[in-house]
């Protein structure tokens, strides 16, 4: 009995029932509404009094054939305990309904688990887009050895685990070659919240290492705060990377040698040491041998190939005469193999230009990626540079050699004419000079003077001649005009008595650029003036002037003049003129002499006859 003051026991189980947060239906055994309280009200959106003593089929004809049919028919025949899902249209909620079975039939708890639904939803699309990406992701603890709570079928792969629950096994802290690593990509992503492309060594479940550039975030899931890290796999951009700074050191080193031999060493070392491939040689052509000659052959291929051949057939000898790479990765489909019982199954053949080929050999099939092949191609090209380069050098230094013999014959030469030809071409000329004193009515003193004289003129040009090819640089020294013109003057007067040689007032004191040989220059244009003369006496006027750079020299004559088309060509080697039986090289040299010193020269008609040679010297200081 109930003391005074209580509630009836109604009244209190109502209380009880109503302060619940779930919608609760009571049900007979006949599948009628018993009860219904006020959050089952709303959610039916019909009364108790609307609903009570009528079936859960009458009152809502749609639940039939479904789950919810299904479920409640179930708890109450079996008098067991069930549970399911549904989702409300017309509220566009989630609900979780819990059957519970008793004496008078059943009771359903209705749970709002809207949000949770939309958090399992979202959870749901996340894995699915995380699953479909082409990277490895994985969501883990915050801890440096914390466990996966999910990977993706990439993690999978990449790791090279069998399964999920395999990579799941795994510490995190187990994929880093270097542990150290995970404590510090942890501790920045809690520094700084995201920590984008930093490129680790991990390590698969088996051991193997290989480079992944990961990015990584720290994330709330539920209420739970996890790190969502997505790996990508460089391993091969970062193996190129490698070889690229390979192949730099690889050209810094080849620029350094001095020789064929040294520039094939480092090649066959680098293909070796850095990309892998122990079987490799460098050919080089030999035309004694006709033939690609082993320049430098790897420790492998040598063990392999026994004594590595004169190449002059073969994919090698195809590369090096098409300038094509011939690329097989599988030897037995080449049309030309060197030797068909070789153990190499599959070859590369890179050009060195018109120099020989570089092999790289593999004793397996399908050996070479298009990275490989790409790097390989590089080398092969750096290399092909370097070899022009030598080959350019060791002709230069021939050609040097050969120049230096040239001077040496040349000083020579030089010597027997200035010393030897012209000392005694001097000697006959005095003699000729005394017999034609004392046999006037003889002709041939004055024609053995004659021939001797052209004779010393030859000598002098020849050793004129020696002395230009032996200035092997442009002088830089300077030559004071006024004396050494004045000289040669005076030297062609005393040579030429019966001629006339004047000069238009005092030749100024002017430094002009250039050596000694300009006495050449000047000899040769005063004596061209002479000889070439048809006048019985010759006249000669030598004038002097200066511009602001150059000093001015005109050498004009009374003679018979140069027609026009003569002038032109009259500077070239060879060019003797038209009644000359000299060498031709006279002018030649005037001009090339000039030229050195960037001077100029051209000829003129004189007025009223004969003609004006102007030669025009840069002042000193002026270029």
């Amino acid at each position: 009995m109930a003391e005074s003051g209580d509630l009836p026991p109604y009244d209190i189980h109502q209380r009880i029932v109503e302060r619940v947060s779930d919608a609760i239906v009571s049900i007979d055994q006949e599948y009628r509404y018993t009860y219904l309280n006020e959050k089952a009200e709303k959610l039916l959106e019909k009364s108790e009094s609307e609903l009570r003593g009528r079936t859960v089929w009458e009152a809502f004809p749609q639940s039939t054939n479904t789950i919810a049919e299904n479920k409640i028919r179930k708890s109450l025949t079996a008098q067991t305990q069930t549970s399911y899902e549904r989702y409300n249209e017309e509220l566009d909620r989630w609900f979780e309904v819990r059957i519970y079975p008793g004496d008078g039939g059943i009771s359903l708890f209705f749970t709002d688990i809207t949000d949770r639904k939309q958090r399992e939803i979202e959870l749901t699309r996340y894995e699915q887009i995380m699953e479909n990406l082409p990277v490895a992701v994985g969501q883990n603890e915050l801890k440096p050895d914390g466990e996966f709570i999910f990977v993706n079928s990439g993690m999978v792969e990449m790791f090279d685990a069998e399964s999920k629950s395999e990579a799941k096994e795994h510490s995190v802290q187990d994929l880093y070659a270097n542990p150290n690593d995970r404590e510090a990509l942890l501790k920045e992503v809690q520094e700084t919240g995201l920590v984008q492309d930093n490129e680790l060594k991990l390590e698969t479940v088996n051991g193997d290492t290989f480079w992944g550039s990961t990015t990584a975030s720290i994330e709330t899931i539920g209420a739970e705060e996890y790190l969502v890290g997505i790996i990508q796999d460089i391993t091969e951009r970062k193996q190129y990377q490698d070889g690229l700074d390979s192949l730099l050191d690889a050209t810094r080193q080849m620029v350094s040698t001095s020789t064929t031999q040294e520039v094939a060493e480092v090649v066959t070392t680098t293909i070796r040491e850095s990309m892998g491939f122990a079987m490799n040689g460098v050919h080089l052509y030999d035309e004694t041998a006709g033939g690609l000659a082993p320049e430098s052959v790897s420790h492998k291929s040598q063990r392999v190939i026994e004594e590595p051949p004169v190449l002059d057939e073969g994919i090698g000898w195809k590369a090096y005469k098409t300038g094509e790479p011939q690329i097989y990765q599988n030897l037995q489909a080449a049309d030309e193999v060197y030797n068909d019982q070789t153990d190499i199954q599959s070859e590369i053949a890179f050009p060195l230009g018109d120099h020989g080929v570089l092999l790289v050999s593999s004793t397996e099939t399908d050996s070479f990626s298009e990275r490989d092949i790409t790097l390989a191609n590089t080398l092969a090209a750096n290399a092909t540079a370097v070899l022009s380069q030598i080959k350019t050098y060791e002709q230069l230094q021939d050609r040097e050699r050969t120049v230096e013999e040239q001077r040496d014959n040349l000083r020579i030469v030089n010597k027997i004419v200035r010393h030897d030809i012209r000392n005694d071409l001097e000697l006959i000329q005095a003699y000729a000079n005394r017999l034609a004193n004392r046999s006037d009515e003889f002709e041939e003193p004055q024609k053995i003077e004659k021939c001797v004289t052209n004779a010393v003129e030859v000598t002098e040009t020849a050793r004129e001649v020696t002395e230009m090819v032996l200035q092997t640089e442009q002088p830089d020294e300077s030559v004071k005009l006024s004396p050494l013109l004045s000289q040669q003057i005076k030297n062609i007067a005393n040579s030429y008595p019966q001629s006339e040689i004047k000069t238009s007032g005092q030749i100024p004191h002017i430094e002009v650029m250039g050596s000694d040989m300009l006495e050449s220059v000047f000899r040769n244009l005063l004596s061209n003036a002479i000889q070439h003369n048809d006048k019985e006496i010759p006249e000669v006027m030598v004038s002097v002037s200066q511009t602001e750079s150059d000093a001015i020299i005109e050498i004009a004559d009374n003679g018979p003049g140069i027609p026009d088309r003569h002038k032109e060509v009259m500077f070239e080697e060879g060019n003797s003129g038209l009644d000359s039986t000299g060498t031709g090289l006279g002018l030649y040299l005037v001009k090339k002499i000039i030229g050195r010193n960037d001077g100029r020269v051209e000829v003129v008609d004189n007025d009223p006859e004969g003609s004006v040679f102007i030669v025009k010297l840069p002042k000193l200081g002026s270029h």
